[in-house]
């Protein structure tokens, strides 16, 4: 994203519009957006989505004039059962796998679900409310691979990908790295950068700070923040 202290980007490009950016999932968990200083220094423009009540209540309090959320599920347009975990940022159509989550400190409590609701969903393809978009920030739990195989369409025109990824599934069938590259790739959008590193300690390493970040020859690395650009290179579609 842009340094919130250099002009000299946006002075050369001298954008005729606003940068559109869609957020799925909205709520910051984790902390800010990628594209805060963006929206603080009005240079885009967001469509957010989140489906949880509380969290889009958050959302609507504190957003600009330029942030607009939805209450809708992205997926495949199907039903599906939302799986309500201990920990808010573990809830995730996906089912946790116990196998996985017992390796990594704490997880197997704040993976453990609590509750189920039936969530129906809709495809990006399909959100008539939605214009045509530049970037988009997706963070949901396991189900990123699904959106964009039923968001073809609206990818088609889009600069930038910014996705988390896994090496590590923490949840049963979790789409790992390698698919949501090559669904990106078939899309026309190339690796650009790790944008942020998740390390956690693997059992049975420990520490004093059960959230510490360790190098484990990579084997600790269970997520990813990546950015994909659209490659244009020698005029043909690369991902």
């Amino acid at each position: 994203m842009i340094d919130s202290t250099d002009d000299s980007l946006v002075a050369l490009l001298a954008p005729a519009r606003l940068t559109h950016i869609v957020d799925i999932g909205a709520n910051p968990i984790d902390g800010d957006a990628p594209y805060k200083a963006m929206l603080e220094r009005r240079l885009c423009r967001v469509t957010g989505f989140d489906p949880h009540p509380q969290a889009l209540a958050r959302l609507n309090a504190a957003k600009g004039d330029l942030e607009t959320y939805l209450p809708y599920a992205i997926g495949d347009g199907e039903t599906h059962t939302l799986k309500i975990c201990r920990g808010i940022g573990f809830a995730s159509l996906l089912q946790p796998d116990d196998k996985t989550l017992m390796h990594f400190p704490r997880f197997t409590e704040l993976g453990r679900v609590i509750g189920e609701s039936t969530l129906a969903t809709q495809r990006l393809d399909d959100i008539a409310e939605l214009t045509p978009f530049d970037l988009l920030k997706i963070d949901i739990q396991g189900s990123e691979l699904s959106v964009f195989r039923h968001g073809r369409a609206r990818l088609t025109r889009a600069v930038a990908v910014h996705t988390e990824v896994s090496f590590v599934p923490l949840y049963k069938d979790q789409p790992v790295f390698g698919d949501v590259d090559l669904e990106l790739r078939s899309l026309g959008f190339i690796p650009h950068m790790f944008a942020a590193i998740n390390k956690k300690m693997i059992a049975p390493m420990m520490g004093p700070n059960p959230a510490a970040a360790l190098n484990q020859s990579g084997r600790g690395r269970r997520g990813l923040c990546a950015q994909f650009h659209r490659g244009r290179g020698d005029g043909r579609r690369a991902a």
